[in-house]
């Protein structure tokens, strides 16, 4: 077998069937290949697989992803050792393994040529930086850094090789790019400068020391090092060290290109009267992007060493268009011709092609012909490998069933390349490479479809709109550009209309011999696992386009760990992505096939028990976000003011239906907050979904609002919130008709204060049926500031004077400096100054006195900005300054409100003449505004850039 970890983790070889997809299995075979033959603790290994969170049985667990491991690599490799395991390669290939020995080779070696050959073989078997997408994890992050530093090391010593053997006219491309990537290696600068100057390019020489010199000394404060300073004076004199060294003729052009001298070579053999086979299909002229993919493929088939690119991926994402526009660029490279065979492993029309008889063909093609007893394909193979020793063959076998099929179909000369499509990975292939091809990006879409649509009449956003709907699947694609020109005269928006019908879509998507429905029928079909099936059609039910491992477990009513095994089996099967551990990806196209499955196979019944066990799963890991919020204040928050956060939280949290414990936990507040962000997108797919109208969505929207910073989510939140007041007005929850008629009133304040002043007046009523003052005296606050935004302050005065009274004889601190400050709102508009400011003294003292600092930190700051408009910014400053401890206090830094305070200090700074301390304090408020998506970048810069700006309508509270 081969391991490869100088690149993304790969396995070629394997025993077993299923590639290594599973996450934890991955992660645990980089911890392993880390240090190879040396044992790694099971502590060190459950520390990496568990994020740092490991489970109770700790052995266990471990024990069981080895398990897991060793049936796909072979139990011998991986040994248990003491208190840990390792892993033994003794009779395997290591790419890392080898580079390194190839490395110190050329290091060693004292003649310049076998340097640089051994350099460039060890450099060719990179694939990419050292672990992947694995190499930023804190367990394999040590190890990948240190050969990501040696292979640097490897190219500068071989480029110091390349110079002394006189190649400095090869090197300069090279160079340039290695000092893009590493713009502070002196090492590299000074190749680079060398290699110009010795091509004549003096100034460019000098230009590069100085673009060197100027980023180390803005970046690091430092002055290049002896070498580089000595090498520019040395430019500038001409030294004539700095001359190349003379060429010897002998020497080959770069050592990695050697080839022997001709007399060593053996005759070619007479091929005037041997066929040049050239079985390619035709290359499509309306062949569009993939420049990554075809950069890539190419690379690999130029490789000295043979591998063999596996091109796999979702059906209809264009793997034998990619294949075939590949072949045809490198045709001319492969002078004894072009073999080719559709193997039909995903056709369901037809059976797959034996081996033997591909076989047959071709060895006509290559003129030597299958005997007349019909051989078996072991002597067919046979007589293949003979006939294409000495040739240099370019094979594509596309559409692969497996590795039994291609296996025999493999060429034995060394000069011959394969290439394969599949939808499967076909990891038991020795050499297989797999290259997963997904989707089309948006603009290579739309560029494809215009391409296809020829003399049809559209236009850009009608095309973009229709790629879109086709997920920006090729095959789609081709489709609906059938459509267009069967039908020129139809309008391209009537086919987008035809297609935003998602339960019509597939079947739009059908056209004679194309058909994306049939496409993904043969990958489903080809599981032969009922439990992997009904995972695949019970993901049709989630909205997202990503869900997480613990979410999938409880639709699929399974413990995560067999959850985990069949997704791993949806993503060999191409039907699903795994981009990283523990969370999965299905294209939009699939999923609606997955629900048209679902409807045909499973009953109403089922279904909606799966909608319920998804719902209760995302609500339980909501409210528990919740609760670590709140648990997980600053430490220098008054506990007064934390008591009562953590007290509304409890309630949101206890709104019905109960939920379980959750299925993972979350460590601090800010884990819970990164996890909202991460799962808002399926959250509000939930949350808007008509179809999953249970109790625990209903819950949702009073849950996860109080987690969301980014004002643009909040205000997303509105219909969502809708629908559950519709509900709880329905069910006659009085605290659920509460917090959905309150959040609505919040979140439409700013943009439609009547609005927002009947749902709180809706949310009061609903806090007297609950009998909680204090929502009462919070509804009627907050309803008196929607009045003043209406113009009707006179009405919000006689609401706030009953708010003050009701809330002093309640004792309620909260809302009655609440109500001081709506007073002081609406007695600034009806002009009476000094009513407002004697509300907001009043405000501040009551605010202070209880122990809210919201509304303590809001009365100074209005209080504040009071000030600066009547000319006493002197006094305004230390009330703003009070305003902003507060904040950081209250651990809402970088807030909205934070962005509030910072403006009012500027417009104090400004007044007080202190320009640039005031252009500071705005410049970060309007940073903390553009993060929150308030305001755009663009309104940012034009704030930013004003001599006088004006005070954001954002920053209104």
């Amino acid at each position: 077998m081969r391991f490869g970890v100088l690149g993304p983790l790969t396995v070629s070889g394997s025993p077993d069937e299923a590639d290594i997809r599973a996450a934890k299995q991955r992660l645990l075979l980089a911890m392993l290949l880390t240090r190879p033959g040396q044992p790694v603790s099971v502590d060190r290994l459950a520390e990496a697989l568990w994020n740092g969170e490991p489970p109770a049985d700790v052995s266990r667990s471990v024990a069981w992803h080895v398990h897991k491991l060793r049936k796909v690599i072979g139990a011998q490799r991986v040994q248990r050792i003491s208190d840990g395991y390792l892993i033994d390669l003794t009779d395997d290939a290591f790419d890392a393994r080898d580079f390194e020995s190839l490395y110190r080779a050329g290091c060693r070696d004292t003649d310049p040529a076998r340097a640089a050959g051994s350099l460039a073989e060890g450099l060719a078997l990179w694939r990419g930086p050292a672990f992947g997408d694995l190499a930023d994890l804190g367990a394999v992050r040590e190890e990948a850094t240190r050969l990501d530093a040696m292979r640097l090391m490897a190219l500068e010593r071989r480029v110091d090789v390349d110079l002394e053997l006189g190649r400095h006219a090869d090197l300069i491309g090279e160079l340039t790019v290695m000092l893009g990537e590493h713009p502070a290696s002196e090492t590299i600068r000074a190749q680079l400068m060398l290699s110009l100057y010795r091509c004549g390019r003096q100034a460019d020489a000098l230009r590069i020391y100085r673009e060197g010199r100027r980023l180390l000394r803005d970046d690091y404060g430092m002055d290049p090092g002896t070498r580089l300073r000595r090498l520019e004076q040395a430019i500038l004199r001409n030294d004539p060290e700095l001359d190349p060294p003379p060429v010897d003729p002998a020497a080959p052009a770069r050592a990695e290109r050697a080839v022997p001298e001709a007399a060593d070579q053996p005759s070619p053999p007479d091929t005037t009267d041997q066929p040049v086979p050239a079985e390619l299909p035709a290359d499509l002229g309306s062949f569009t992007g993939r420049a990554a993919e075809v950069a890539r493929l190419e690379s690999l088939v130029r490789k000295e060493t043979v591998v063999i690119p596996v091109i796999t991926g979702i059906g209809g994402a264009g793997k034998s268009t990619l294949s075939v526009h590949i072949a045809h660029r490198l045709a001319a490279e492969f002078p004894d011709g072009q073999l080719y065979v559709n193997l039909r492993g995903a056709d369901p029309a037809a059976r797959p092609v034996e081996p033997a008889a591909v076989l047959a063909r071709f060895l006509r093609s290559l003129g030597v012909g299958a005997p007349a007893e019909s051989p078996d394909a072991a002597e067919l193979s046979a007589r293949f490998r003979s006939a294409t020793t000495d040739k240099r063959l370019l094979i594509l076998l596309d559409d692969a069933r497996d590795a039994d099929q291609v296996r025999p179909l493999l060429p034995s000369g060394g000069s011959c390349r394969v290439i394969v499509t599949s939808r499967s990975s076909l990891a038991t292939l020795n050499g297989a490479l797999p290259l997963r091809l997904g989707p089309l990006p948006a603009p290579e879409a739309s560029q494809m479809l215009w391409r296809l649509l020829g003399e049809c009449a559209a236009d850009d956003a009608t095309v973009a709109e229709i790629a879109r709907l086709c997920g920006h699947l090729p095959l789609a694609l081709s489709v609906a550009a059938a459509r267009l020109r069967r039908q020129p005269r139809q309008p391209a928006a009537r086919l987008a209309e035809r297609l935003s019908a998602e339960r019509d879509r597939l079947s739009v998507l059908r056209l004679e011999d194309k058909d994306v429905r049939a496409s993904f029928r043969v990958s489903y079909l080809d599981l032969d696992d009922p439990a992997a099936e009904r995972m695949f059609r019970l993901l049709g039910l989630h909205a997202g386009a990503e869900v997480s491992l613990p979410v999938a477990a409880a639709l699929a009513d399974l413990p995560m760990l067999d959850t985990e095994d069949l997704l791993e089996t949806l993503v060999d099967a191409c039907l699903l992505e795994c981009r990283e551990p523990e969370r999965y990806r299905g294209h939009d196209l699939l999923r609606l096939f997955a629900r048209e499955l679902l409807s045909d196979n499973d009953s109403d019944a089922e279904r909606r028990a799966a909608e319920v066990r998804m719902a209760r799963c995302y609500l339980s890991l909501a409210r528990h976000a919740l609760e670590v919020r709140g648990a997980d204040l600053n430490p220098g928050t008054d506990p007064r003011i934390a008591a009562q956060f953590r007290s509304e939280m409890a309630k949101r949290v206890a709104l019905n239906p109960p939920t379980p414990r959750p299925p993972v936990g979350f460590g601090s507040g800010a884990e819970a907050r990164r996890w909202v962000d991460r799962e808002f997108g399926n959250l509000l797919a939930l949350m808007r979904n008509p179809g999953a109208a249970t109790a625990e969505a209903a819950a949702l929207p009073a849950t996860v609002l109080p987690l969301l910073i980014r004002r643009d989510r909040v205000a997303r939140m509105r219909e969502p919130l809708l629908w559950a007041a519709d509900l709880a007005d329905r069910d006659g929850d009085p605290s659920a008709r509460f917090h959905a008629h309150y959040d609505l009133g919040n979140i439409l304040s700013r943009h439609n204060a009547a609005l927002a002043a009947d749902h709180y007046a809706e949310a009061g009523r609903a806090a007297g049926d609950a009998r909680d003052p204090e929502w009462e005296a919070m509804a009627q606050v907050h309803r008196a500031e929607a009045l003043v935004r209406c113009g009707c302050a006179a009405r919000a005065i006689d609401i706030l004077r009953a708010c003050v009274k009701a809330t002093r004889e309640s004792g309620d601190p909260v809302g009655e400096s609440g109500a001081w400050i709506g007073l002081a709102a609406a007695h600034r508009q009806l002009d009476e100054r000094e009513r407002a400011l004697d509300d907001l003294r009043r405000a501040v003292t009551v605010a202070r006195e209880g122990g809210h600092d919201f509304h303590h930190a809001e009365a100074l700051d209005a209080l504040a900005q009071m000030y600066i408009a009547d000319g006493r910014a002197a006094e305004a400053l230390p009330l703003n300054a009070n305003a902003l401890q507060l904040v950081e206090a209250m651990d809402l830094a970088d807030t909205n409100v934070h962005a509030v305070y910072l403006w009012t200090a500027g417009e104090a700074l400004e007044a007080l003449g202190r320009d640039v301390d005031a252009r500071v304090c705005r410049l970060r408020a309007l940073e903390i505004l553009k993060a929150l998506r308030v305001i755009t970048p663009a309104e940012a810069l034009d704030l930013a850039e004003a001599r006088r700006p004006h005070r954001p309508r954002a920053l209104s509270l």
